[in-house]
């Protein structure tokens, strides 16, 4: 079998023959082992998030670029947040030199408390003169002062080779504003005459750390000059380097690890090359477990899910006006027009959350004639030629790529980063492929990875031009079934083969048992039925008052599974009752099975969809002879521990947790041998899925 990387070589040989540079980068994200508390599953912020997002930036810094500087920067905010969120920065440059000639600066992983206030002061009064300053810092005091300042701040104006210390003419003392944000955070800007210089590096010991804040520059030449001088006045003691990064540049590369609601989330730098892209996955698999991370989690009843974030790739160019979206207008809507007409580009790789209004929903899931409208949009677009209008082309799309409220970056194929003037980020030339989760291992994420950039390639030898398909019913009713999943993706594979990439599905059978695992199976002459996991799209709910505002629930409480009976033959002296009501199975159009689907109330919360219906758990299935009506085998799908008990506490070993999906699908003896009357029609919502909800 070819092995990922000879293929991610034949990837790299087309695009070098395509003449467009064609980048990959990432949001893995990742978890900690003991993820019961909130900040791994809905807060972006927590008590033990930021420690853990110092022991991977520092294992990560080991494993990628021993002495590259790490800076801890504001990262997002959304409405809402008091504060903006925490994000660490490793900075090193592409040609492997270090980014400061000589000793780096030293980064201190804990925060022990060893640093004492006079350092600060120490570091702060030696700055000037190595800045070639006349100036003194300021003492800045907490508001109401205390008799000892909280830290000292110097204003700079100018760059490397001409700083000047701007004086600040306060009415008073510096006094800071309230809060436990840095100091540079803090400072009383408003409080300075309209034409002074508002930039200043500040420094203090916070929590027993010696912390500079640097300021913004545009010219990564003066961001060195700071840290040159910065690094001269610390003597050897470890830094916190907070405030602004280092400007962007070709000659730098940067990964962020930053918090996110529920995760960790690592943004990989772009990578040209599979190698390149494979070393980076490589080593966030590599240093997550000696930091107790994990890149997966088990819910109680022992199945094995992503860490609920998403493993989201994004593809670009060097720079954004070299995207390849840009140099090759078709590219864009080729990727469009193949993931809407293969679903398992869409559900194969994706989480539990899917349909019209999960993170990543596909362009026929919201509103019904949004494929029309896109299909004028993207001709449009394959018309123009390079370089492309980049507002119009942000203009043409981003009212038809979006979710159901309008929402521009949860969509499957999301170009909020491509042209988008509304974003802070939103000009960077990427557009970002959301409906791929974070899988358990990393040979896993390269095959994704490889897959989208094969695409990408065939796409610039040979734009895709069919026409956007309407599925109707069949996109959640057949597609909901691993088995038509797993042919269809076959086909994107023998669509790849030809255009000379050799991905096979053994790349991708990890990610199929994953997505879809086997519940269990019920067996008699000989034979067995299989039941497998399938896609239930979740419904949010209408908006609900929750702390002062309002928010939207999921709805997880209906459940689909996948029905295969091996031979046909031998089933038509059969039925299968699901609850004591007929399951609807129908000939597999490609073999000798019979396939069905079974959905079901899997337990009853409140709020949810369908408030009346009960929890159908225990699910007894019975496999009944036609002619009498008798019960020959029977098993129970049971959605909690056996007798209702509490667990005691999450799985933690793969051992454990599949010791419960096995407790939970168990024999039915004491259904052998009863008698049925004469079946009903099955109560069906597509042509393959019985839905035990209607009455």
């Amino acid at each position: 079998m070819t092995t990922l990387a000879q293929v991610g070589r034949a990837v790299d040989a087309a695009l070098a023959r395509s003449g467009v540079a064609v980048t990959v980068g990432g949001e893995p994200t990742f978890i900690a082992a003991d993820h019961r508390h909130a900040e791994w599953n809905f807060d972006a912020l927590g008590p033990e998030k930021l420690a853990y997002g110092r022991r991977f930036a520092a294992a990560l810094r080991r494993k990628l670029a021993p002495g590259c500087l790490v800076t801890h920067t504001m990262g997002k905010q959304y409405p809402g947040e008091p504060l903006p969120r925490w994000a660490i920065g490793l900075h090193w440059r592409k040609d492997g030199k270090p980014l400061l000639p000589g000793k780096g600066i030293a980064y201190r992983l804990d925060r022990a408390g060893l640093q004492k206030p006079e350092a600060a002061a120490r570091l702060a009064r030696a700055l000037p003169a190595l800045l070639k300053l006349k100036a003194k810092p300021l003492p800045a005091f907490e508001n109401p002062p205390g008799k000892k300042p909280a830290g000292w701040v110097l204003p700079l104006d100018g760059g490397a080779g001409a700083w000047t210390s701007p004086a600040w003419k306060l009415p008073g003392p510096c006094l800071l504003w309230p809060g436990q944000s840095p100091l540079g955070l803090r400072l009383p800007l408003g409080e300075l005459p309209p034409e002074t210089p508002r930039r200043a590096l500040t420094v203090e010991t916070r929590d027993g750390e010696l912390s500079v804040f640097l300021p913004p520059v545009e010219k990564l030449e003066d961001y060195l000059d700071l840290l040159r001088a910065v690094r001269a006045a610390a003597g050897g003691e470890k830094l916190l380097l907070e405030g602004y990064a280092p400007p962007s540049g070709e000659e730098l590369v940067r990964l962020n690890v930053i918090a996110d609601p529920g995760v960790l989330e690592v943004n990989l730098p772009p990578a040209a090359l599979q190698a390149e892209a494979d070393r980076f996955i490589d080593a966030l698999y590599a240093a997550a477990p000696a930091c107790g991370l994990r890149p997966w989690k088990y819910q109680f009843t022992g199945r094995k899910i992503g860490t609920g974030g998403g493993a989201h790739i994004l593809l670009g160019g060097p720079k954004a006006e070299e995207s390849p979206f840009f140099q090759r207008p078709r590219l864009l809507p080729s990727f469009v027009r193949f993931l809407q007409r293969h679903p398992s580009l869409s559900y194969l790789f994706t989480g539990l959350f899917t349909g019209p209004s999960s993170q990543a929903p596909r362009v026929d899931e919201s509103a019904y004639e949004v494929p029309y409208e896109l299909e004028i949009a993207l001709r449009g677009v394959e018309a123009m030629r390079p370089p492309v209008d980049k507002p119009l082309l942000d203009l043409m799309l981003r009212n038809l790529l979006m979710d159901t409220v309008g929402n521009t970056h949860r969509a499957e194929i999301s170009v909020d980063k491509l042209w988008n003037p509304f974003a802070p980020n939103g000009c960077l030339g990427l557009v970002e492929f959301r409906a791929f989760e974070m899988p358990p291992e990393p040979a896993m994420l390269r095959a994704a990875v490889t897959l989208l950039r094969a695409l990408a390639a065939a796409f610039l030898a040979r734009p895709y031009g069919l026409p956007l398909k309407r599925w109707g019913e069949a996109l959640h009713d057949r597609y909901a079934l691993p088995v038509f999943l797993k042919r269809d993706f076959q086909e994107v594979l023998a669509f790849l083969q030809r255009a000379g990439f050799a991905l096979e599905w053994e790349h991708f059978a990890p990610w199929f048992e994953f997505r879809f695992p086997v519940i269990g199976r019920l067996a008699h002459a000989g034979r067995a039925i299989e039941f497998r996991q399938a896609i239930e799209p979740w419904p949010v709910l209408g908006e609900q008052p929750a702390g002062g505002g309002t928010s939207r629930i999921v709805d997880a409480s209906t459940d689909r599974l996948q029905v295969r009976v091996p031979d046909a033959a031998w089933a038509r002296r059969f039925r299968l009752l699901a609850a004591g009501r007929p399951v609807s199975l129908q000939a597999d159009p490609e073999g000798e099975a019979l396939l069905g689907a079974v959905r079901y109330r899997m337990f009853h919360s409140l709020p949810s969809l369908q408030p009346h219906l009960p929890a159908q758990s225990p699910l007894l299935f019975e496999w009944v002879e036609a002619a009498t009506g008798r019960t020959v085998a029977a098993c129970s799908l049971l959605n909690w521990r056996p007798g209702e008990q509490p667990y005691d506490g999450l799985p933690q070993t793969d051992r454990a947790a599949l010791a419960r999906v096995a407790e939970r699908f168990v024999p039915a003896p004491k259904a052998l041998g009863r008698v049925h009357p004469a079946a009903g029609k099955p109560a069906r919502c597509g042509r393959y899925t019985t839905d035990l909800r209607l009455s």
